[in-house]
């Protein structure tokens, strides 16, 4: 939450005449500045991630309140074509009002895009107020199978499968990682990946997986294989 309050604080200079001379004297004072509406605010910032081509992001809530005196009468503005923001303007005593932030990625390239939401008041104390907003967009990457089930009896080890994957930007070559995430509390380790990294050109990369039971139980795990492209979350 921001919330600011102006407070100047000067020092005021009072000349004494006595008798046998001249004594200065220095008495501090304070200037407060004359109550009003303080623009309130949260979050601070707002992060978004989404895949080229695929799906917009779910909006997210910017909440806008007067955390001082009198009525907060707020304005909100973008600087990204890809924002959009609903409602556009309120009032406020000191309630929360909502506003809804909505992202929309069509025609927009993998990468990493910036912008800002600006709340203004001409009144208020801490006028303006700005909110940084960024989408990070990860490149769209095909992929197949989309599980694998390792079958295993006694101490034999299941045979390896193969993860393809292919890059789809015909410009330059996608970045694409494997990284592994396990099941809450189950065993670790157990799942490997070679390679766990590559570049597509739109060409159908293959990475190996497989399963390593030494030291299992008898039971059913699970785990997720995470696809990253340059760098950032595809599954």
């Amino acid at each position: 939450m921001k919330n600011v309050r102006a407070i100047a604080t000067m020092l005021a200079i009072v000349a004494m005449v006595a008798a046998l001379g001249a004594v200065l004297v220095q008495a501090p004072y304070t200037l407060r500045a004359a109550p009003g509406p303080v623009i309130a605010y949260e979050p601070d910032t707002f992060n978004f991630t989404a895949v080229e081509e695929g799906a917009d992001p779910s909006p997210q809530t910017l909440e806008i309140w007067n955390g001082e005196d009198g009525i907060l009468c707020w304005q909100v503005t973008d600087d990204a074509g890809w924002l959009s923001l609903s409602p556009t303007s309120g009032a406020s005593e000191g309630e929360k009002n909502e506003a809804t932030v909505g992202v929309d990625i069509s025609g927009l390239s993998a990468g990493i895009y910036s912008g800002n939401i600006t709340i203004t008041d001409p009144g208020a104390l801490n006028n303006p107020q700005t909110v940084p907003v960024s989408l990070s967009l990860a490149p769209r990457i095909e992929y197949s199978p989309e599980s694998f089930t390792f079958t295993t009896v006694c101490c034999g080890a299941p045979p390896s499968e193969t993860l393809n994957i292919r890059g789809t930007n015909e410009e330059e070559a996608t970045r694409w990682s494997l990284d592994v995430v396990y099941g809450v509390d189950e065993p670790t380790g157990w799942l490997d990946l070679d390679p766990t990294s590559g570049a597509s050109f739109c060409e159908w990369d293959e990475a190996e997986v497989s399963a390593n039971v030494t030291g299992l139980d008898d039971g059913i795990y699970s785990a997720t294989i995470t696809i990253l492209g340059n760098g950032l979350p595809v599954t």
